[in-house]
């Protein structure tokens, strides 16, 4: 549009606008005049209504019966509408004397409406008769004393008169009683005609005035303006065309045209200037550019960037090494692609909400996540994200980096933690004193819930039968029936466990080979480990692990389970050599020995027969004596000095001597004395047990290096299972202490959740305070300041104070509660700590989890508790034993029902009570879940530790009992008792 049609339409655009304003104003001043007029004129009519009834009023008079009276209203009328023929004035009445007096539909509306609201005293308004709006105004009648000789009830009429008015049917007058209206209509268009034709002429002579004026600027526009603009546009057209021409607006006027083309000329100098400099800056940023891609492609972590569509806008060498995309073929296409199909719902939904909540929601700190790589396999990644906005859109930048190696470091990691308890559980159930078979079924039980293990939860251990030649199997689980049947006793050399003990070799089966002589009719396909159970030299058994068929050999999981084998082998020898040794104990109780008693001062009260057979003295020849009877004289004093010293301080002497026999024949004594106390602790005889050893003597120098080999071996086992004991106790603390730390590190999730509620609404409030008081110094620095505005801002600072004091209150009550729960868990520390308090504290520590789940935590203690202990004991049972119940009582919190805990004192011990009303569990399962490793929750993440740590907590450290049963209101129901002496306050 030019610029002399938009000075054109300004003009017609404000000629419209007075014109409307003008017909505005000129239709209320006729709205008045019409008013006016007909309030004029409906005064005239009702003045002559008032006096024509006014007149009628006068002349009536009580009449005699039979004189007929004639209204001089009717003449009135009559003379009135000759002289007003647009004007109606009618008086009609529901009971009319006369046709003329009936009244219209409108008529008796109003007349209907005056008899529901008596306090009316007048109507008026407009109504359309036909084409023809009208206005009406319309006043009451009520009968008065007068009319009521003529109009009256029948009793003061005569028959006569009765008989006339059919006064019989309820015709009758009432003085005050409403019998009609005084009806004025007058027809809008003739009343007003005279002033529309006034309104149409002043309108025409405004629009002739306006449309001339039009024309007039018109013309001054094209002479004096429309010309130059036209020169003037010609010549910004060439010089926009081409920018760089040197042509320039040479003549300009000092009017706004002149200074418009002056201003142009400066706008062309400032656009050349700049565009030399955009030139200069693009070649500095290509220059950028072309760095940046080469450090970017020269990093070993991935540089990735997408928009708000999460099309990929960029891409670097190092994100081709990561996902195996070349930039060509990912640039344009979605983020979407690098993302596993099972991740896409979340990551749709936090995109989503990045976009919803702004740049600050962004969280710059690394998160690990799982990408898929363009061969289609996983892989482990840690993504940086940061956005930028330009040009009004997101954009999103990502640093990935690899994380494989560290995540396989860290699963080594795991597994080595998990392997060393294992192996220690192992070692553990070596040294209990259960059967063999027992301690067999144990450490292959604990071997196969080892999760990282690739196995199928079943194997089996076999012994070797060295007088048979077969292998038996001592332990199995898992196994069919026919598997036990046909596998009970395996020859050496056949099957895959006979080729082991022969061989001697670990073998590996991926599936079931020639190698497998044993099979019968619908055996499931499987591979196997089989690995020989070695001790030193010697064959002990066979340690046999089923596999999933097709499954690979893994060098890590092989090595483990030689060192099981391993692990076994020592448990197995150490039985056979508590075996040997219980036989050897036997063997010397049956064995002839010599027996002494004597008193605390060396008489002898008792010798048996070997002892006389040896010494060939008689029980009456030694008893009384002294057993220096037999003294050889061989011996120096200071043995029996050292003898004496030793049975007298109460401990065991042993050693040899060389004695004398009655016939004088030497002889070489082992002997064992050791004091006999009563019960009062003091010692009322020494016993000896002494054994001829003169042949053994002869033999000692040949049983010598035999005796030193075997304590060799003795002490050298000793010092191993002392070492694998001392290890055993260290990663149980380990372990310990990393409970502790994940449940303070749940704690602090828990609490970083609650306290961010009040925290941010706390600095929501104060941002609301400090805009408030920013709107206040305004007012005053404006000088606008009201008492109306000032009470409503002090109003907004009071409630937001308010809200904020209430919301930091709630976050210091959370950080104390937070701070004594952290401080217990985190510290090894013995205080006076008060059991209500400490258990509040650790279900508040809770109640992010707590709160996700339909249960109810009940906490019940009679009277106030203090206790001098170590309070993050009581927090790490109670937060083991919650979380043990929402996942296993509770299935993971989807079911509803209740926690009770209930605290007592019965003497000096402390009773804890706790119980769930959930699930419940099995009797098979209640035997064992205190045991290491032993969990049904285990294809869901669960180690088995948890209530294993609880036991251990109780026992070991509150030097208590913890007890687990069904509970009466079902679920499970934990006892836990310790003492507290004198320590509770």
């Amino acid at each position: 549009m030019t610029l002399q049609s938009k000075f054109l339409l300004a003009i017609a655009t404000a000629m419209i606008a007075v014109l409307s304003l003008g017909v505005w104003l000129l239709e209320r001043d006729g709205q008045k005049q019409r008013d006016g007029l007909l309030e004029r004129e409906t005064q005239v009519v009702l003045g002559f209504a008032r006096s024509s009834l006014h007149s009628i009023h006068n002349s009536l008079q009580p009449t005699e019966e039979g004189v007929k009276i004639d209204l001089i209203s009717r003449d009135e009328l009559k003379k009135f509408a000759q002289s007003n023929r647009d004007t109606s004035l009618r008086q009609p009445t529901p009971s009319p004397l006369n046709a003329s007096q009936t009244p219209t539909l409108f008529e008796a509306g109003l007349i209907q409406t005056f008899q529901d609201d008596p306090s009316l005293t007048e109507l008026k308004g407009f109504f359309r008769d036909g084409k023809e709006e009208v206005y009406y105004f319309a006043l009451p009648n009520y009968a008065q004393g007068r009319c009521l000789s003529c109009h009256g009830t029948p009793q003061q009429l005569s028959l006569e008169a009765v008989s006339r008015l059919d006064l019989q049917k309820g015709q009758g007058w009432q003085a005050g009683q409403l019998i009609g209206a005084t009806v004025i209509t007058i027809p809008i268009q003739g009343a007003l005609k005279t002033t529309a034709d006034g309104q149409r002429f002043i309108l025409l002579t405004f629009a002739a005035i306006f449309l001339s004026l039009a024309v007039l600027a018109q013309f001054f526009f094209q002479s004096i303006i429309g010309q130059r603009l036209k020169r003037s546009g010609q010549l910004m057209l060439e010089i926009a065309q081409r920018p760089d021409t040197n042509k320039r607006f040479t003549q300009s006027g000092p009017d706004e045209v002149g200074q418009m083309e002056k201003a142009f000329n400066q706008v062309v100098d400032a656009f050349q200037e700049t565009q030399r400099a955009l030139h200069s800056r693009l070649q500095q940023l290509v220059e950028e550019e072309d760095r940046f891609r080469s450090l970017a492609n020269s990093a070993s972590d991935g540089f990735i960037s997408a928009d708000e569509d999460q099309t990929i806008l960029s891409w670097n060498q190092g994100a081709s090494d990561i996902f195996g995309y070349k930039e060509q073929e990912v640039l344009g296409q979605s983020i979407r692609c690098l993302i596993p199909e099972r991740y896409l719902s979340a990551h749709q939904q936090g995109f989503v909400r990045i976009l919803s909540e702004g740049r600050n929601s962004m969280d710059r700190k690394p998160k690990e996540a799982m990408a898929i790589h363009k061969l289609g396999h996983e892989i482990p990644i840690e993504v940086s994200l940061s956005s930028w906005t330009t040009g009004g859109r997101r954009h999103f930048s990502a640093i990935v980096r690899d994380t494989t190696e560290r995540e396989r470091a860290k699963e080594k990691s795991q597994r080595e933690l998990l392997s060393r308890i294992a192996l220690n559980t192992m070692l553990e159930v070596g040294l209990k004193s259960i059967s063999l078979k027992g301690k067999l079924e144990r450490i292959l039980q604990v071997t196969l819930a080892v999760h990282w293990l690739s196995i199928q939860f079943k194997g089996c251990i076999f012994l070797m039968n060295e007088k048979s030649g077969q292998l038996v199997m001592a332990a199995q689980h898992g196994l069919d029936e026919a598997t036990q049947n046909l596998c009970q006793t395996v020859p050496v050399g056949r099957c895959i466990c006979g080729h082991v003990a022969a061989s001697r070799q670990t073998v590996f089966a991926k599936a079931m080979d020639s190698r497998h002589d044993i099979t019968f009719e619908g055996q499931e396909p499987h591979g196997h480990y089989c690995v020989p159970i070695m001790h030193e030299a010697r064959l002990l058994g066979v340690l046999n692990f089923y596999l999933q068929p097709g499954h690979d050999s893994n060098p890590e999981e092989e090595r483990f389970i030689k060192t099981v084998a391993h692990t076994l082998a020592g448990v197995i020898d150490r039985e056979y050599a508590a075996r040997r040794l219980r036989q050897l104990s036997q063997a010397t109780e049956e064995s002839p020995a010599s027996l002494v008693i004597t008193s605390p001062q060396g008489v002898i009260e008792y010798v048996n027969k070997k002892c006389c057979t040896v010494t060939g003295y008689s029980k009456e020849e030694l008893v009384g004596k002294t057993p220096g009877i037999l003294k050889s004289g061989e011996l120096p004093d200071g043995v029996y000095r050292d003898l004496w010293t030793t049975i007298l301080a109460g401990k065991e002497w042993r050693g040899e001597l060389h004695n004398r026999k009655k016939n004088g024949e030497l002889y070489w004594e082992d002997v064992a004395i050791s004091a006999v106390r009563n019960r009062g602790g003091e010692i009322t005889h020494f016993l000896a047990v002494k054994e001829d050893i003169t042949q053994r003597k002869e033999l000692e120098d040949a049983l010598g290096n035999l005796l030193s080999t075997l304590d060799h071996r003795v002490a050298e086992r000793t010092e191993e299972l002392n070492a694998k004991i001392e290890e055993l106790g260290q990663t149980r603390n380990e372990l310990i202490e990393s409970e502790k730390m994940a449940s303070l590190g749940r704690l602090v999730a828990g609490f970083a959740h609650e306290i961010n509620t009040p925290i941010g609404v706390a600095v929501a409030g104060s941002s609301q305070i400090e805009e408030a008081i920013n709107c206040l110094e305004r007012l005053v620095a404006q000088d606008e300041v009201e008492e109306e505005k000032i009470l409503h801002i002090m109003d907004i600072i009071r409630e937001a104070s308010v809200l904020t004091l209430n919301n930091l209150r709630r976050a210091g009550s959370l950080v104390a509660s937070f701070k004594r729960t952290s401080v217990n868990q985190s510290t090894d520390e013995a205080r006076l700590f008060d059991m209500l308090e400490t258990s509040q504290d650790v279900i508040r520590s809770l109640h992010n989890a707590l709160k996700k789940t339909r249960i109810k935590v009940r906490l019940i203690c009679s009277e106030p508790i203090k206790i001098f202990g170590n309070p993050g004991i009581l927090d790490q049972l109670l937060t083991n034993l919650i979380m043990n119940s929402i996942i296993h009582g509770f299935k993971d919190g989807s079911l509803e029902g209740e926690i009770i805990i209930t605290i007592n004192k019965v003497g000096s011990r402390l009773d804890l009570n706790f119980r769930d009303t959930g699930v419940g569990m099995e009797e098979s399962v209640r035997r064992q879940i205190f045991e290491p490793f032993y969990t049904t929750h285990r294809s869901h993440g669960g180690s088995g530790l948890g209530l294993y740590l609880c036991y251990n907590l109780v026992t070991s450290k509150l030097n208590g009992t913890i007890t687990c049963g069904s509970s009466k209101a079902g679920g499970v129901e934990f006892h836990i008792s310790f003492p507290i002496g004198d320590k509770i306050v």
